[in-house]
């Protein structure tokens, strides 16, 4: 499958035009990599989007109450992780790691300015992109502080301790 095939697939690209696609497909680089590859480490800076095109990543975060990590979300073809990396070089929320042979297209927070900067549409839409994964997070958190506020001392505190977000 190409990458501007499966750019198109995507919901978050939807409402791209198929031109500027083909430009995002150009700015982007296409790789294979193995069993374990960690694309972005928790806590570490990051500045790099990836769109899955074959195999699972797994999102994992580590575990407050025991040693090791839990898997929060596994994510498949046309899935896309680091986006507000692009803009900010943050700390990571969350490790991504191959769970098997993965192809994944990726896009560098420099040609993601390049692109920024030259093509309007694109930048709009990345914005729109930003906003709405902004917004989902604060409700997500938003909502485990409410429900930790609401409860029981034993139960707010397990939900504090456990409070975890779906991660993008």
């Amino acid at each position: 499958m190409n990458l501007s095939h499966l750019l198109r697939s995507c919901p978050i690209f939807e409402s791209l035009t198929a031109s500027d696609l083909d430009v995002l497909d150009k700015a982007m680089m296409v790789q294979r990599y193995p069993n374990g590859h960690e694309f972005m480490r928790e806590n570490e800076r990051g500045g790099t989007m990836y769109v899955i095109v074959e195999g699972t990543v797994l999102v994992t975060q580590k575990n407050m109450e025991a040693e090791g990590f839990d898997v929060v979300h596994v994510m498949n073809a046309g899935d896309v992780f680091g986006l507000i990396a692009l803009i900010d070089h943050g700390k990571r929320s969350a490790a991504c790691t191959a769970a098997g042979e993965v192809t994944a297209a990726s896009l560098p927070s420099s040609a993601f300015q390049l692109l920024y900067h030259a093509n309007a549409p694109i930048a709009q839409h990345f914005q729109y992109c930003i906003a709405r994964q902004l917004a989902h997070d604060v409700r997500n958190l938003s909502e485990l502080l409410v429900n930790a506020l609401h409860s029981t001392s034993p139960e707010r505190e397990a939900l504090l301790q456990g409070a975890s977000y779906e991660y993008r």
